[in-house]
C-alpha cells in the first residue's frame, strides 16, 4: 500500500474504521458532538422553513434529535423536545393552535424516544409522525410573533 495512510475502506469504498481522511476519529453516531454538528448544519424541514433565523435556531436542537436519533437515545430526544417547546413558549406569543401543536409534536417526539429505547426499534414510522408534527409546529411559527419579553431582549424578528 503507498503510503502510510490508515484509511481503512471496504469493497464498496466506504469508511470502516480508523481516522477519517482528515486524520481525526469519525464521530460516532448519535453522540452529542455529531448532533452539535447536526445543529450546525440545522438541514433537513429547517432548510427553507421561512422562519426568522431566531426561531430557526430555536428549533434546531428539536429538529436534529428526531432527524438524527439513534438507538439508546431516548433522553436526549425527549429533552431536546420538552427544553425546545418550553423555549417556543418563552419566546412568542403562542396562541390555541400554536399551543395544540406544540403539544402535539412533543407526544409525537417522546413516542420517537420511547421507540428508540427498545432493543428490536422499529423508529421508520415514529420518526416520520414526529418529524410530521413539528412541521405543522413550524408552520404556525411562520406567522407567530415575538413576545413581550423577547421584544424587550432585542431578540425580535
Amino acid at each position: 500500500m503507498a503510503g502510510s495512510s490508515a484509511l481503512l475502506l471496504s469493497d464498496k469504498g466506504t469508511h470502516t474504521g480508523g481516522s477519517t481522511p482528515s486524520g481525526r476519529m469519525p464521530d460516532k453516531p448519535g453522540s452529542r458532538r455529531a448532533m452539535d454538528r447536526g445543529a450546525l448544519m440545522a438541514g433537513g424541514i429547517l432548510e427553507g422553513a421561512g422562519l426568522p433565523p431566531f426561531l430557526q435556531a430555536v428549533m434546531s436542537p428539536w429538529v436534529v434529535a428526531i432527524e438524527t436519533g439513534t438507538l439508546g437515545m431516548r433522553e436526549m430526544v425527549a429533552a431536546a423536545a420538552s427544553s425546545t417547546a418550553a423555549n417556543l413558549k418563552r419566546r412568542v406569543v403562542v396562541d390555541p393552535a400554536l399551543d395544540l401543536a406544540i403539544a402535539q409534536a412533543v407526544v409525537a417526539s417522546v413516542a420517537l424516544a420511547e421507540e428508540l429505547d427498545k432493543r428490536d426499534a422499529a423508529p421508520t414510522k415514529p420518526r416520520a409522525a414526529a418529524l410530521a408534527a413539528v412541521e405543522a409546529v413550524i408552520a404556525h411559527l411562520r406567522t407567530a410573533a415575538p413576545n413581550e419579553d423577547t421584544r424587550a431582549l432585542g431578540l425580535g424578528w
